[in-house]
Parts: C-alpha cells; structure tokens; sequence
C-alpha cells in the first residue's frame, strides 16, 4: 500500500507503522527471507530419535509454531520495513519524508482474545501468560497506547525525530532491528535486507527499487 501511495506523499510525508514490544520474540528469523521455511526444523536436528522425540514434545507445546511467532515476526517486519523504507526516502536529494515505528505499550485490546491460551502457554511462551492474566488489570486503554504514534503522525522529521526508528512512549528505543544491524555489520545487514526486501516484493506482487 505504501508503494502505491508513495507518489501522493507530500515532501515532507510521514509513514508510520504499529510495531509491539512482542518484536523482539522474532530474533532467530526476522532477517530470512523465507522464515516459514527454516521454522520447520529446529537448529542443530540431526534426524536422530532423540531429536525427533525433542520435535514431537516441541509440537506438543506449541514451542516455536503457532500464532504468538508469526505475530511476533509481523511486527519485527514492521521495524524492519520503517528503516529500509527511510533509506530509500534518504536517498533522495534533501529529503525531508520519514517512517517511524512505535509500540502503543502494553494497551489493552481485542487481540489478546485471538490468541490460544491454556496451561501449555506458561511453558511456552511465559511472558505473554503473564501480561494475558494481567492485561484488565495494568494495561493502558487505547486512547494511552495511541498517544506515539499521533506523535509521530504530527512531529515526525522535526528535530529529534528522525525517520527509520522504533518508538515507545514518545521516546526512541533499541529495537531488534538495531541489534542484528549491529550484529551482522554493513555489509552483511545490506545483503540480508536486500534478501527480505526482495521476498517482500515477490509477495506484493510490486517492485519497489531501495537503496542498500
């Protein structure tokens, strides 16, 4: 969409994306191409019986499947899309338009009854049973968790907002992104953007030149 909307964006144009805290549970694929396709074998499966009683039990548990990672992945991409997107925008003589992803917090909303939750959950995926029991209770109402994001929507590119971050509560924060860029180094974070960046424009059905 933002694709198709870019040529109506005026010059000093903000994009901004609903991320999650939850983005940071997307660490082991977040820079594949491909991440349904490498989250059907765990790391270091040898075929064995052991192993293959390791992936039943996994399976049993929900552990490493289901919803709850593809959400987290989703919202990683997020993260990802705003700071690929800002160096296309970038490499545009005196640009001035900016992306931004933000996290609302822990906001209370219709999602959290989306998701499975049973006993196996405080096994698998603890922190999430925990905000789930807790949500009535601690997290903020919608109004609250928009604030950011209108922030953006209003201030983004000014001074002190620049564009391709990750924000929480009007204050930018070190995201997943951040840590991998930093982990694989320039060259490689480029190749591996160039990669997603390439099954994204596959998916869309839409190419989407960007500078890496």
């Amino acid at each position: 969409m933002t694709c198709l909307l870019e040529k109506y964006l005026s010059e000093k144009g903000r994009v901004v994306l609903t991320s999650s805290t939850g983005h940071y549970g997307a660490s082991g694929t977040v820079m594949h191409a491909r991440p349904a396709g490498v989250a059907t074998k765990t790391a270091g499966d040898d075929g064995s019986v052991a192993q293959g009683l390791l992936g039943k039990l996994k399976a049993y548990l929900g552990m490493g499947t289901g919803t709850l990672h593809s959400y987290a992945l989703s919202k990683a991409h997020q993260v990802l899309f705003a700071a690929i997107l800002q160096r296309r925008f970038d490499s545009t003589q005196d640009n001035q338009r900016t992306v931004h992803a933000f996290t609302p917090g822990f906001t209370s909303t219709p999602i959290f009854a989306k998701f499975a939750f049973g006993w196996k959950t405080w096994f698998t995926n603890p922190t999430f049973a925990l905000l789930k029991v807790t949500e009535k209770y601690i997290a903020v109402g919608t109004d609250e968790g928009a604030k950011t994001g209108s922030w953006l929507a209003s201030c983004g590119g000014e001074r002190g907002v620049e564009g391709g971050g990750y924000w929480e509560w009007m204050s930018r924060k070190t995201s997943l992104i951040d840590l991998v860029e930093g982990e694989l180094g320039d060259e490689e974070w480029s190749k591996a953007c160039g990669r997603v960046w390439r099954a994204w424009e596959d998916d869309s059905g839409c190419t989407w030149d960007v500078a890496l």
